[in-house]
Formats: C-alpha cells, sequence, structure tokens
C-alpha cells in the first residue's frame, strides 16, 4: 500500500531540483520515493518528521513526539543514512552550502542562541551567539538575521559568507533581494525598498509591499486605497484599485474583486473573470483555482484543464504538483495523472 503525506511536509517544495527525492508518509512514518513513484527509502520509524531534499541532503527530525526537550533535526543522505547527526533545536534546508542552525538551553525562547551556519558535513562555518532565533536560508551570498540592539531594539540585517554584517545598520523588517531590490522598513515607517548598498530607491511610501516579481512589485498605500504595482522607479503602472493582489508570476498576477479572484496580465487588464472562489498564482502554466470548495488547474487562457476534483491543490513545481482528497495526499503531473495516487 503506498504512503500518502501531508502537505506541510512539503515546505522547501518550490525548490526541489529535478532529481531530489520526495518525502511520502504512512502510518506516521516518513520515507521517500523518487520521481517514477518508486520507494528509495522505506518508511520507517527513526524520523519523527522529514521534509525534502535540498543540495543533496534531507532535513529530518528525531524524538519524542510533543516532548519539545527530545526533538532534534539533522540531515540524511539519498541512502537514508544520517551525513550529520540530529543535534540542533531549529534547522533549516541547505542553500548555496550552508544550512541555518540554531541550538537552544530552553532557559529563555527570548535569549540569543548559539546558532549560525554548518556545511554539509556537519562544521560550523559561522557561529554567532549575537543571532535571535534561526538565521535565513543564503542567497546570492548573502542571508538575513536578527540581532538585539539597545537603541533600536530588534533589527534585521544581511550577513556574509563570513558572517560579516553587509551594512552597519540594521532595518525593522526586510526581505531578500529580488530582482534587484529588498523590502524594508525602518524606524516604524512604512515599507519601501532598497538597494545591495541598503539605500531607500524606493521610498518607504506603502502599507503593505512585496518583493518586485517579473519587474513589478505588488503595493498597497494606505488603508484608503486598494492594491496595485509599481516599477522600479516607485511609478504606478497598475493603479490600486483592487481589493487584494499578489505578486506577478508567469506574466500574470491574482487579484480580487469583489470577494471574487482572477488574473491581470502586465497591462493591468482582467485577462481571466473574477469569478474564483480562490485561486494560486500560475506556474509552469497552469494556476489552481477553487469554485464550491473543489480545485482545479487553469492554463492562462483560463481554460480548465485538470478537473475539480480536490480539496487542496498547490502550484506545479518541476512538473509535479500536491493534492488532497479528503485526507489523502498525493503527487499529481500536469497531465492530470498520479505519480503518487493520493492514499492515506
Amino acid at each position: 500500500m503506498k504512503p500518502s503525506f501531508n502537505y506541510s511536509d512539503l515546505i522547501n517544495y518550490k525548490e526541489l531540483s529535478s532529481t531530489d527525492l520526495l518525502v511520502v508518509i504512512y502510518n506516521g512514518k516518513y520515507g521517500y520515493i523518487d520521481r517514477s513513484g518508486n520507494i528509495v527509502i522505506e518508511p520507517n520509524n527513526v524520523f519523527t518528521h522529514a521534509q525534502n531534499f535540498s543540495e543533496g541532503l534531507a532535513l529530518v527530525t528525531t524524538g519524542e513526539q510533543g516532548n519539545i526537550h527530545s526533538l532534534k533535526r539533522g540531515y540524511i543522505d539519498i541512502n537514508g543514512d544520517f551525513a550529520i547527526e540530529s543535534a540542533f533545536y531549529l534547522a533549516d534546508h541547505f542553500s548555496e552550502g550552508l544550512a541555518p542552525v540554531a541550538m537552544h538551553n530552553f532557559k529563555s525562547l527570548k535569549a540569543p542562541i548559539e546558532s549560525g551556519y554548518i556545511n554539509k558535513q556537519g562544521n560550523w562555518i559561522i557561529k554567532d551567539n549575537r543571532f535571535f532565533q534561526k538565521p535565513g536560508r543564503f542567497k546570492d551570498n548573502i542571508a538575513i538575521v536578527c540581532y538585539f540592539d539597545e537603541n533600536s531594539g530588534y533589527q534585521y540585517s544581511f550577513i556574509n559568507r563570513t558572517g560579516e554584517f553587509v551594512f552597519n545598520f540594521g532595518f525593522d523588517y526586510l526581505t531578500q533581494f529580488s530582482e534587484g531590490l529588498a523590502v524594508a522598513q525602518k524606524s516604524q515607517n512604512k515599507y519601501g525598498f532598497i538597494n545591495k548598498d541598503g539605500i531607500f530607491t524606493i521610498h518607504q511610501n506603502f502599507y503593505e509591499a512585496e518583493p518586485f516579481s517579473d519587474g513589478l512589485a505588488c503595493v498597497r498605500p494606505d488603508l484608503q486605497h486598494g492594491y496595485g504595482f509599481i516599477d522600479k522607479a516607485g511609478d504606478y503602472i497598475i493603479d490600486p484599485i483592487f481589493d487584494s493582489a499578489r505578486s506577478f508570476s508567469d506574466g500574470m498576477a491574482v487579484v480580487e474583486i469583489n470577494n471574487k479572484f482572477g488574473f491581470i496580465n502586465k497591462s493591468g487588464k482582467l485577462s481571466i473573470k473574477n469569478f474564483y472562489d480562490s485561486v494560486l498564482e500560475f506556474n509552469e502554466g497552469l494556476a489552481p483555482v477553487k469554485i464550491n470548495d473543489k480545485w482545479g488547474y487553469i492554463d492562462i487562457s483560463g481554460n480548465l484543464v485538470i478537473d475539480y476534483n480536490f480539496d487542496d491543490a498547490f502550484n506545479f513545481t518541476k512538473g509535479l504538483s500536491v493534492v488532497r482528497i479528503n485526507n489523502k495526499w498525493g503527487y499529481l503531473k500536469p497531465d492530470g495523472s498520479y505519480l503518487w495516487v493520493p492514499s492515506a
């Protein structure tokens, strides 16, 4: 009987390579399949929790479920053997050869903890007890960390691969760079966008802001206006008129009008009418859409290509999506067939 799994186990699903193994779970036992649907690592009792592979290693948790003091995180290889033993209170996936990890003494969740980054041999490359919580993953050789400043309180900034701060100042809020700019907030003002020198090239004019995608950023100027899109000069290309909106993907953006969702193109024209109860972004030419509590998939012309069969459905990535029918989960292909039939 084939295993099933929960979507929460696929936290890094969008970052999978075409060769990474996929996590499955059956009767509380985690295992892994390949992209032909064959079991490669048998479901077993070793892992309390397991997630998908990233850069050849998978993050797993061992210990007693429900006993936070016993839970530790480590990494396994494609044979299911521990490449890095479970020793970390907090850990994340490998990115650019490094994984963020943190130790914890359970004395105070608000105290700084021994944290930093390890390599694939489990050796500390960056170790710093100034960081609060778990530091972020590396992207383009920088990572976001949180630290405490006596004058400004909790601050966010970037470090490089040697652990040095990129800026000698921090921000109240910060995202990774996307298309050369990052969303940032300083001195409790609204959100703006900084360049890689930490300079606001788009001023803090926005009540809400998302990173740039397809050359545009989704923003909301204030509570009296809706959501629109700006270019890198900070000028509105699409006026803030929508009840809600999400970043562009595959040349289309989700918008909400009168409690129904549709898609606009980069000219701001409604290219797929707003009559869906819920939708997710386009990826690989398909988007999950929901009508009457069931999910299906449409193409960029708005044609229904996979029927409304699912209680949950997620974006396609590397040719696979995750879907749920009742309490059964499976992996779906773009033609509507299954790599892994939903099961429980």
